[in-house]
């Protein structure tokens, strides 16, 4: 037993020596330096981090996919989307039209971008924007009714209402359409076209505040104040706390006042 155990030994003695001659392939070294993620995956985080609200992260992992790649339009909405969510909307603006110019013709794109101009006070460039998208979808109703209330907002009333009507045309039981168009028609003065619409909703909605209101605003244009203050009280019975109506109705009172 003492001979088979150090005859065992002396094995285990020569493979470990021999095991010892031989070349020893070099240790490797773990690579501090991980692999970089490829420009597929970085979008792919992207668009995670947007889902999730993370807009600072989708700003950065789209940016690092931009500097891989930077012709894919996907990146550029991406890093426009997300930089809108921290409120930097005159960069955001400028990655959406990077986006529009590499030929997308995305409806949602033209309509972020062109809501982005309206909120800076581009209007301008908003109707750029919108015209751009009706060269190639002119019965969209919805960039109808957009671009007609920015050519309100520069005090382009007659382009205005041409293409709130053409919504309204598009979509006629759109209530929303037609209260923007009933708000140009009292802005130019066709009270006539104006009190037609508002009699037609409120028979079907009497009790709409935003058609009450608009009913104040044509009855002051007309200089009926006395109406006006029937109609705010209307308004307030409806709606007690209204802020716009108790303005309004402590002013005309203010004013009618002996």
């Amino acid at each position: 037993m003492g001979t088979m155990l150090k005859n065992l030994f002396s094995l285990c003695l020569c493979i470990s020596l021999f095991a010892c001659s031989l070349p020893q392939p070099p240790k490797k070294v773990p690579s501090r330096v991980s692999a970089q993620p490829s420009e597929d995956d970085l979008l792919a985080q992207a668009r995670v981090a947007l889902e999730f609200g993370d807009a600072r992260r989708a700003m950065n992992l789209a940016s690092k996919s931009i500097k891989k790649n930077s012709h894919n339009s996907e990146a550029y909405v991406i890093l426009a989307r997300s930089l809108a969510l921290q409120n930097r909307l005159d960069d955001s603006a400028r990655y959406y039209q990077r986006s529009l110019d590499m030929g997308l013709h995305d409806r949602n794109l033209y309509a972020e971008l062109g809501s982005i101009y309206d909120v800076l006070g581009k209007y301008d460039e908003a109707l750029k924007v919108y015209q751009q998208y009706l060269k190639k979808s002119p019965r969209d109703a919805d960039f109808q009714n957009q671009m007609g209330l920015s050519l309100l907002a520069l005090q382009r009333f007659d382009a205005g209402l041409t293409h709130l009507e053409k919504a309204c045309a598009l979509k006629p039981k759109n209530i929303e359409f037609k209260k923007d168009l009933t708000y140009a028609l009292i802005e130019t003065k066709q009270f006539k076209k104006a009190e037609g619409l508002l009699e037609k909703m409120l028979a079907q909605q009497d009790s709409n505040i935003d058609l009450l209101h608009l009913k104040v605003r044509m009855r002051l244009r007309q200089n009926q104040g006395q109406e006006a203050q029937e109609i705010l009280k209307k308004i307030l019975a409806l709606d007690p706390e209204n802020p716009e109506a108790r303005f309004l109705l402590k002013r005309i009172q203010r004013l009618v006042r002996p």
